[in-house]
């Protein structure tokens, strides 16, 4: 086909790769690997921006949303320009640096795009172009993106090897996801080329443009450059991504093996998203990833279906008793795929194929079921029979007892019921079959004995002390010991295999010659305060009877953490009065703050001072160990730890602080999350020097800016970040995690000066405009009053008024909506607002800032959290005590002996 392309008026040539048409002016020509690259995006570039982060980029062809997520394996980005009778081009591809399609073109904040040095990596980059200024070249590892929709500084932020912070280049930094003057530049830093460059496109006006390096100017990447675009009569960018080559497995193996049949079984997972073709290769040799090596082939044809497709063929005219091996192979447009290995069988025998499946059931004192299967009849009806008897009398008529006789059978299972047989005895049977080829006989002979199996535990004490085992014993009668007997048993008790005690297999065998065998239950001696627990053994079906008893149970007792602790603090909450009553509020993240004004504790006391990690927490009955956090260490005043109390019930309620454990190393509840449960999206407690800043739950959801705030001692917990109002502020990247239907949010917020109609923002996490409003927010209202926001669309919000805005005055606001839809207001721990909205809308793309929003905020904060449920008012009140009046919310009792004086400890 031959087409005229738009502005550039000239031949172009159209190519159909994974049925979408790539059209470009002179692509297929200039670059032959884009011939199995599917086109994205076509983008012909204008002079002037229409402002790409408010209004869609006007793409001439979009095909993004008809291509599979993670179904590429290469992107590659080709730019053409004409200027009078000149044409030039650059061409870069390179590994998948992501599995959308949606994020690969122009860096909008709609599309979420902000990628720069290392993130994402790039590798295996190909460079072609027309240019002399650019080095055309393959496999580099040195091509970054510069892609985002915000403004920029000349700062080498992300540290790329080779850039100037002085200069625009290819290590331009201070970026974010927010709207401003933009930029979408890709470079080889390696050589110190820019390969093209697209800016200032976040608003309506002129953009800056160019390919290859800017002799002069502002830098190399042609940042406040606006006229040279005006000197290309078209900029036609395409946006390519490339299929993977297939996924393809022998799945199961062969099934349905016969002496001259079979069928052969694979599993095509993955087409690359490209057409694929499918074969299956056999044979009597295997021939690995060589198609002339094999000497049969099965085509299955071209496949484009949604994967994984089962496939089957069915193979004849084999040979009886022959070894062969297959391999399935696959090929696309991309390449050729091949089972990871070949499969073997052996063909069936003429004569027939007969196992003693399974065991012998439904065992009694004088009776059993004997089960068999027929394999293969082989090539002619079989007749079957089964021998047994107190000997194997082996592969022959002569020496077996009984014979049961079938008949002729066809292929499958074979059972038959035999009686009179005597209680505590072995015995034996084997299947045999017969056709006109010959006969044959089950490899080995099915044992089982119509005994009692029982257990008892014969030691039903363990300790982790000395590592004192338990010991289960399993008994047989003493008349049938010719043969080793494998018993099956369930575990079940409060101690985990492999955990509490060191693990075991299943099943257990007793010798030939032996009646009995052992299991020993080995304590594992942990840390972790434990009652005792429980090791049940339970006898299960096999061949044998199951006597009585056939349960028992051992006990493990673990040693004490408590033991080897040298000191010890009660710390009660009598405190917790909340104005609602006291109902008890669940693992409840308290703030314990250590000191040595406290009667007989001192930093000093600690085995490690330096970091507290011989700390511990338990619960009022010093029992269960409690998760804590530490937020601050402080030897020389106050230290900060937030402990997850389980139950806050009333004013009585307490906890203990544990140390001067010579045993002890930190917990790893101090760094993994777990003080904050499921229902805590975020928690910062703001007290870092720089990015990033830190999320405390398991989630960590860290924060990061360009122009961050600074750090002050003069927190209400320890250290904050003070805004200044003009620019600084922090971001987390949208996470659904941070936006759910039922919410609350919170923070200390001290505004230094309240200005009128400036709305300043501690938090926010909103979206839309115009009527699509959804999300939330807190604001310092121009009523000077503080107002916390939810979205409700269409076209309306909902708004709460609190108390009012002090200058240079803490305050902790608390904002949540429930899932009957009631939006609630709170001011230091006290509800002061509350509303019925009649939908909440959440926030699905935005990231949630802090210290801005509708305006910057001047002044500071304090431990921010989400949550992904609305707290009660008791929560948020006991939350306000804990932070902002300690000491009235806790009393510390003072440290006092963990261990009796006296006591001898043992260090292992």
């Amino acid at each position: 086909m031959v087409l005229i392309f738009r502005k550039a008026l000239i031949i172009v040539i159209c190519s159909l790769v994974g049925n979408i048409a790539i059209c470009a002016t002179s692509l297929l020509s200039n670059v032959p690997e884009a011939n199995t690259y599917t086109l994205v995006y076509e983008f012909n570039i204008p002079v002037s921006s229409l402002g790409w982060n408010s209004t869609p980029v006007t793409y001439t062809v979009d095909n993004s949303t008809n291509i599979t997520a993670d179904s590429f394996s290469r992107i590659a980005y080709y730019l053409e320009t004409v200027s009078g009778t000149t044409t030039n081009w650059v061409y870069v591809s390179m590994d998948a640096f992501t599995t959308d399609p949606t994020k690969v073109g122009v860096p909008t904040t709609t599309s979420g795009e902000f990628y720069h040095y290392n993130l994402p990596a790039i590798s295996n980059a190909n460079i072609y172009t027309s240019l002399a200024g650019i080095t055309s070249t393959t496999g580099v590892n040195t091509v970054l993106l510069e892609f985002w929709p915000s403004n920029y500084g000349t700062g080498n932020d992300y540290g790329v090897p080779g850039a100037d912070g002085a200069t625009y280049d290819f290590g331009d930094g201070g970026a974010g996801t927010s709207a401003g003057h933009a930029c979408m530049q890709i470079h080889n830093y390696g050589a110190g080329q820019v390969l093209f460059a697209y800016n200032r496109w976040g608003g309506a006006g002129t953009s800056e443009f160019g390919m290859g390096n800017q002799v002069a100017g502002s830098g190399p990447d042609w940042t406040f450059n606006t006229d040279n675009i005006s000197t290309y009569s078209s900029r036609t960018l395409l946006i390519l991504v490339r299929g993977k080559i297939p996924i393809i497995d022998n799945a199961s193996g062969a099934t349905e093996i016969k002496s001259t049949s079979v069928l052969l079984n694979g599993s095509l997972i993955s087409t690359g998203q490209t057409p694929t073709e499918v074969w299956a290769y056999w044979g009597t040799s295997d021939g690995g990833t060589n198609r002339l090596n094999w000497s049969n082939t099965n085509y299955f044809g071209t496949n484009s279906a949604n994967c994984p497709v089962a496939l089957t063929t069915n193979i004849t005219g084999l040979s009886a008793n022959t070894s062969y091996y297959y391999r399935f192979c696959a090929s696309n447009a991309i390449g050729l795929a091949w089972a990871t290995s070949s499969v073997t069988f052996t063909s069936l025998p003429n004569i027939p194929v007969l196992h003693n499946s399974s065991n012998a059931t439904a065992i009694t004192a004088n009776s059993a079921t004997l089960n068999g299967t027929l394999v293969s009849t082989g090539s002619a009806p079989c007749y079957v029979w089964v021998m047994s008897g107190t000997s194997d009398a082996g592969a022959g008529f002569t020496g077996w007892e009984s014979t049961n006789y079938f008949g002729q059978m066809n292929e499958g299972n074979v059972s038959t019921n035999i009686t009179g047989l005597s209680a505590d005895e072995v015995y034996y049977y084997r299947f045999y079959g017969s056709n006109s080829f010959g006969d044959s006989w089950a490899a080995t002979a099915g044992v089982f004995i119509t005994g009692q199996v029982t257990v008892q535990a014969t030691d039903s004490n363990a300790g982790e002390t000395a590592m004192d085992p338990a010991v289960f014993t399993i008994y047989r009668p003493a008349t049938t010991t010719n043969e080793p007997l494998q018993v099956y048993y369930r575990i079940a008790g409060t101690a985990s295999n492999g955990v509490d005690y060191v693990s075991f297999t299943n099943p257990a065998t007793i010798p030939a010659g032996a009646a009995n065998t052992t299991i020993t239950v080995t304590p594992v001696d942990d840390i972790i305060i434990e009652n005792p627990e429980s090791v049940d053994l339970t006898i299960l079906s096999g061949k044998y009877r199951i006597g009585n008893p056939s349960n028992a149970v051992v006990t493990i007792t673990n040693n004490d953490f408590k033991s080897s602790c040298r000191m010890k603090m009660k710390i009660i909450f009598n405190g917790y009065d909340p104005p609602a009553g006291s109902p008890t509020l669940t693992n409840f993240p308290a703030l314990i703050l250590l000191n040595e004004s406290y009667d007989r504790f001192s930093y000093s006391d600690f085995y490690l001072p330096a970091t507290g990690g011989d700390l511990r927490f338990m619960n009022s009955n010093e029992t269960v160990h409690l998760n804590y956090e530490i937020e601050k260490w402080n030897t020389n005043g106050d230290s900060l730890i937030w402990v997850q109390v389980p139950e806050l019930i009333n004013n009585n309620t307490c906890i203990w602080a544990y140390w001067r454990s010579p045993v002890d190393t930190a917990s790893p509840c101090t760094t993994n999350g777990s003080t904050w449960n499921e229902n805590f999206a975020g928690v910062w407690h703001m007290n870092e020097s720089g990015i990033p800043y830190y999320d405390s739950t398991t989630n960590h959801f860290n924060a990061t800016g360009s122009t961050t705030p600074t750090q002050t001692s003069n927190g209400v917990i320890g250290n904050a970040q003070v805004f200044n109002g003009a620019g600084q502020s922090l971001q987390v990247p949208y996470k659904e995690a941070l936006n759910t239907t039922q919410f609350t949010v919170s923070c200390w917020v001290k505004v230094n000066t309240w200005v009128p109609d400036i709305w300043q923002t501690p938090i926010m996490s909103r979206t839309g405009s115009g009527g699509t409003e959804a999300g939330y927010n807190f604001y310092a209202g121009s009523n000077r009053l503080w107002q916390a926001w939810v979205g409700t669309g269409p076209s309306i919000w909902s708004t709460i008024a609190a108390g009012p805005v002090v200058d240079g005055e803490w305050i902790y606001i608390t904002e949540n909506v429930s899932s009957d839809l009631i939006q609630k207001f709170y001011t230091n721990g006290v509800l002061v607002s509350t509303r019925s909205v009649p939908t909440f809308r959440t926030n699905t793309t935005s990231a949630l800032t802090i210290g801005t929003g509708a305006n910057y905020l001047n002044g500071y904060m304090d431990e921010i959290r989400v949550e992904n449920v609305a707290r009660s008012s008791n929560w948020v009140w006991a939350c306000w005590m804990t932070q902002s009046s300690n000491s009235a919310f806790c009393t510390y009792c003072g440290g006092m002996d963990g261990v009796p004086r006296g006591s001898v400890i043992v260090l292992k």
